[in-house]
């Protein structure tokens, strides 16, 4: 069992178990054991919990052993804390009682999930339970708290390991010079690793790597310097990917190749016009799902819904794909919500308009400040304050007066959409909302700076990126780079201290905040999408929506060109939906993409795929 489960053959391990019995070889606590950490090696959490239920069925009673295992399944699978927390309760039911082993993975299953509260509420009721911290607690927790960009709780740890004579070690410091480089606190994180030096703690390599980068995006150039020298000048291994020297020059470059880039996605202008089009079969569609390499989990969402009897006017049919980062709970959030709040506020008259309203909608409820006690701790947005995602939808309706069908799109960001007409070149029906449309570039640099020390578009990681984080300018959530606005309050109420107003030169703002005022810095990122609508005609071949990760949309990605994506799918005619997408995905892996991959294909043509 134990030689399956390395090797990866999670069920050939359990059916082991089946065998067993046949055989009349009874399976102890040490089987179920090796067959749970198979589970645990493909993260699969669920299945662990189901070995668990089988053993419990044959009369045998889980320990600590089998019961940490389970939790530890749980840990490496996506978004399974609570199931992880759960089994800990069980535990302490059923007599067992759990130990700091069982705590320290149920914490780190919060990490990996972006619940740094559960996480923080694990470990303070450690003393109800009757078990005491550990390093290995303290250290978690700090990686936890820098997650969540929540550095001064990573520092507060810190100090109390010390003041308890834990003996922090490199882990410890370094997962606090972490916190704070991605949180920004540059000083503190330099002041951390000078520290970890002082206590006679050599710095790892990725030590240095942090606070070089949060002195580098700090605009502390010479003690970024100063530090490269040092570690270059040490037998650690230097593997710094930041900003080069000679990386402007290339920058002309860059931006030649974007603009090259963007012609391929202008309108197409037809040379003909095919008659109207009044149908279509909603039910006539593949999909493909694929997690990349990049992420621990795939971020990636995709929905679709459908209703061939509805009104003219109405909408029909809804595709949309979304590509999640920071954590895939904004997507989630979108793939529940974005379709329902759209079809809400519809309007038969103006479906642009109400689609816009509704994007902004959604946005404004994934914003809302979550968590916190009593209102304290609150932070904004689904799975935290740099959780976002783009967005690619195209909705079918046919119109009030005359029953034709059109397609109206909208997105933000560099998620897709293609339409490909019969013996034309495919059209793209969504913009490119990144720092490399230089459209969007200009509205963004035409913003008031509320923070100069950090310059609204740079250079970080060979990308142009928004605050030198984020490469697009449009998109969902990500609420550190958006404005938090506030009641208006009076001339003479000093409540709040004055703040740039930098919605001046935006005309993305919405007309509905001009008299309220801004509370925190603003970026220009906007949820506010571009919006087409598309007449069929009947000799349109088929719709494709895809996320980044299947295409070039910027200089650097790997993946496929708009005239790759034509031939494959010309190539794969005969074969189903389903094969297209996967065959598309299998190309764009080969071309070296390394990013998630979900599409979603539509077929237009009477005679064409499966």
């Amino acid at each position: 069992i134990g030689a399956l489960g390395m090797r990866g053959r999670r069920r050939d391990a359990v059916k082991m178990l089946t065998r067993m019995r046949r055989r009349g070889v009874p399976a102890d606590n040490m089987a179920y054991t090796a067959a749970i950490l198979a589970c645990d090696r493909i993260y699969n959490g669920e299945f662990a919990i189901t070995v668990l239920r089988r053993m419990q069925e044959n009369q045998l009673k889980p320990d600590t052993i089998v019961y940490n295992a389970c939790i530890k399944a749980q840990e490496r699978s996506e978004n399974r804390w609570e199931a992880a927390l759960a089994l800990a309760d069980e535990m302490r039911a059923n007599g067992i009682k759990p130990n700091i082993r069982t705590y320290n993975t149920i914490i780190s299953a919060c990490r990996k999930s972006n619940a740094w509260e559960a996480a923080l509420g694990v470990a303070l009721r450690l003393g109800d339970y009757g078990v005491k911290a550990d390093l290995v607690t303290i250290n978690t927790l700090i990686s936890t708290m820098g997650s969540a960009a929540k550095w001064q709780a990573a520092l507060a740890l810190l100090r109390s390991s010390q003041q308890r004579s834990m003996n922090p070690d490199v882990i410890t410091y370094t997962s606090m010079i972490a916190a704070a480089s991605r949180s920004g606190a540059w000083m503190t994180a330099l002041d951390v690793f000078r520290e970890m030096k002082d206590t006679a703690i050599p710095p790892s390599s990725k030590a240095y790597e942090e606070v070089i980068e949060a002195c580098d995006a700090a605009y502390q150039f010479e003690q970024a310097a100063t530090l490269e020298k040092e570690l270059l000048d040490s037998d650690l291994i230097y593997t710094y990917t930041g900003p080069q020297p000679g990386d402007m020059a290339d920058d002309a470059i860059l931006h030649a190749a974007a603009e090259q880039n963007d012609m391929l996605y202008d309108a197409h202008e037809q040379q003909q016009q095919p008659a109207r089009r009044s149908s279509f079969n909603v039910s006539h569609w593949g999909k493909f799902l694929g997690k990349g390499t990049e992420k621990e989990i795939n971020e990636d969402r995709s929905d679709v819904r459908g209703a061939q009897q509805t009104p003219n006017g109405r909408p029909f049919a809804f595709f949309a794909v979304y590509d999640g980062h920071g954590g895939g709970s904004t997507a989630q959030w979108l793939k529940e919500n974005l379709a329902v709040i759209i079809d809400t506020q519809w309007d038969v008259d103006e479906p642009k308009e109400s689609v816009r309203l509704a994007f902004r909608s959604a946005d404004a409820k994934i914003l809302e400040p979550r968590g916190g006690i009593l209102g304290i701790g609150a932070e904004r947005g689904v799975g935290g304050s740099q959780c976002g995602s783009s967005a690619a939808t195209a909705i079918m309706y046919r119109t009030k007066d005359t029953g034709v069908l059109n397609v109206l799109t909208a997105n933000l960001g560099n998620s897709v959409v293609f339409l490909k007409p019969k013996n034309e070149q495919m059209v793209a029906l969504t913009a490119l909302h990144t720092p490399y449309n230089q459209t969007e570039f200009e509205r963004i640099q035409s913003l008031e700076n509320p923070n100069p020390s950090i310059p609204l578009i740079r250079e970080r990681g060979g990308r142009l990126r928004l605050g030198g984080s984020l490469s697009l300018t449009r998109a969902f959530g990500d609420a550190y780079l958006k404005p938090n606005y506030e009641i208006p309050v009076d001339e003479d109420d000093v409540r709040y201290p004055p703040t740039v107003d930098t919605r001046r030169n935006d005309p993305l703002r919405e007309e509905s905040i001009d008299n309220k005022i801004q509370k925190v810095s603003d970026f220009g990122l906007r949820a506010d999408p571009d919006i087409t609508v598309t007449e069929m005609k009947t000799n349109d071949e088929w719709l494709l929506l895809a996320t980044n990760g299947l295409m070039v949309t910027a200089p650097g990605d790997s993946g496929l060109t708009p005239e790759q994506v034509e031939a494959i799918v010309e190539q794969n005619k005969a074969k189903t939906p389903n094969e297209v997408c996967a065959a598309l995905a299998s190309e764009a892996r080969q071309n070296g993409s390394k990013d998630d991959i979900t599409i979603i294909f539509v077929p237009l043509g009477p005679d064409s795929y499966r």
